[in-house]
């Protein structure tokens, strides 16, 4: 098989970044036995994404002839209280995993699965893991928390300290080429590419997949869209620019630069940098369906950070122009952005606060059963939570139930006929033919409802059967189904 056949396998939806195509060609070119991995906390059910979309990612990956490890993190889910912080039910619930990416069509005789609980037998783990540590600020290890589904302020223990550290080195252990994690572990991939150099001098690929969406969606139905969306839009728009052009000219800062006090890295102050993109743009989203709330935010607040990241521009302009940096303004510039930075999270945090309120199930979540479609989930299931979901008419971006389409049904079906209540029977044969009709209104979203319960009952009803017929499958399902659920 050709190199841009690899590729094409290992960047396929669900695929949604790659950091870098040159470092994941240059691989490939030079490396005889490539080798990726993802991690699981095991613990709750598993639904469509962490199952079915896990399943179909890893096939991919089994095509490009890349090596698949799947680490059931057992310690992980210990470290992060899940299952009550049982471990002995935290590894019922792994033996419960590999049953049901079983179901969901993983050959496990082309996979090699190992546990966290085995790994830290060798000695030689903790002395990785230290390792790491001692190439990492505590600053960037609790910012790197939000790996455990857990905000900042939410890192008490010192256990939550360590948890980043394990997940760091656990690429280097396993032999991990590729990192092929969801998005929500970025923080902790990003770091264990950033320090490879200094380990053991490799370059470690980051190729991270699409977290499907909750059900109830980042929006609710029924909000108007704010008539003044364009200049909503315009702000946003300005803003996103004014944090590119401030990543932009870090890049080109010199390496040694270094933000103290604080102790950031010029690379570690770009990923903040990126998580303010990643924040506006959540909020951006947001107040496109709350129109009363913008006014303050849209004439006041906005614009002033946007001001005061223009102003960190001009200044930091000339370090990267050749003009020698002196000591003191450097700190003089690094104690303005620190500003800066506390402003726009206390401005964005509280809006943050108020999105999560509104609507928690901004993705599938095991712990969350509304936000979900389970493996499990008879058709009466599959039916009710569908036909409840969040599904706007016209527009494909955040939809839930167009996510299934892109990520799971396209991938299983080659082609679909949709039952239209007023029009003719639509047949549709690929995920931007559906997104053209859908967008245009030739689809209504009951009617695409519809068809999506069949074809999510069709999929599942094998690996519903699986766990019906399998004694003991069925007992771990049963096990892991009746204990206490933890997020």
């Amino acid at each position: 098989m050709d190199i841009d056949k690899r590729i094409e396998l290992i960047t396929r939806a669900p695929t949604e970044e790659v950091i870098t195509l040159e470092d994941l060609r240059k691989l490939l070119e030079t490396k005889d036995k490539v080798m990726a991995y993802d991690g699981f906390e095991p613990s709750n059910l598993l639904h469509i994404g962490s199952g079915l979309m896990r399943a179909i990612k890893l096939q991919d990956m089994l095509d490009a002839k890349v090596d698949f490890t799947l680490l059931l993190a057992d310690w992980f889910a210990w470290i992060n209280n899940k299952m009550g912080g049982d471990l002995e039910l935290i590894k019922t619930a792994g033996k419960y995993f590999v049953e049901g990416w079983k179901a969901c069509g993983v050959d496990t005789k082309k996979v090699k699965i190992v546990l966290t609980s085995d790994v830290v037998k060798d000695p030689e783990y903790l002395k990785g893991v230290l390792t790491v540590a001692k190439h990492t600020t505590i600053q960037r290890a609790i910012r790197a928390g939000t790996i455990m589904g857990r905000e900042e302020a939410e890192m008490q223990y010192g256990a939550q300290i360590i948890y980043p550290f394990m997940q760091a080195y656990d690429p280097f252990y396993l032999g991990a080429d590729i990192m092929q994690l969801g998005m929500d572990q970025r923080k902790a991939t990003i770091l264990t590419r950033e320090i490879a150099p200094k380990i053991d001098g490799s370059i470690r690929v980051c190729v991270h997949h699409h977290l499907l969406a909750g059900l109830q969606g980042a929006q609710r139905m029924g909000y108007k869209i704010s008539e003044n969306y364009s200049e909503v839009q315009s702000e946003f728009r300005l803003l996103r620019d004014a944090i590119d052009m401030c990543i932009s000219h870090l890049s080109k800062a010199p390496d040694n630069l270094a933000f103290q006090p604080v102790g950031l890295s010029i690379n570690e102050k770009k990923e903040d940098m990126l998580n303010w993109k990643r924040d506006v743009n959540k909020v951006e989203a947001y107040f496109e369906s709350k129109p009363r709330l913008l006014n303050e935010f849209l004439k006041v607040k906005l614009p002033d950070i946007r001001n005061r990241i223009g102003s960190l521009n001009r200044k930091i302009s000339k370090y990267v122009s050749g003009y020698k940096i002196l000591e003191e303004e450097w700190n003089q510039y690094i104690q303005e952005f620190r500003g800066v930075d506390s402003s726009f999270k206390k401005i964005f945090n509280q809006v943050l606060e108020r999105i999560q309120e509104d609507s928690p199930e901004l993705k599938m979540s095991k712990s969350i059963p509304k936000s979900a479609v389970y493996i499990h989930d008879s058709k009466e299931e599959i039916e009710n939570k569908i036909n409840s979901a969040f599904c706007p008419e016209l527009k494909a971006e955040g939809n839930p139930i167009m996510e299934m389409w892109k990520y799971i049904i396209f991938r299983k079906f080659d082609s679909r006929i949709i039952q239209r209540k007023r029009d003719p029977k639509l047949e549709v044969q690929s995920f931007e033919e559906l997104e053209r009709h859908y967008g245009a209104g030739n689809i209504h979203p009951m009617d695409l409802k519809k068809e999506t319960i069949e074809a999510m009952d069709e999929i599942l009803k094998p690996i519903r059967n699986h766990f019906e017929k399998n004694k003991a499958a069925k007992k771990l399902y049963e096990t892991v189904k009746n204990a206490q659920v933890t997020r």
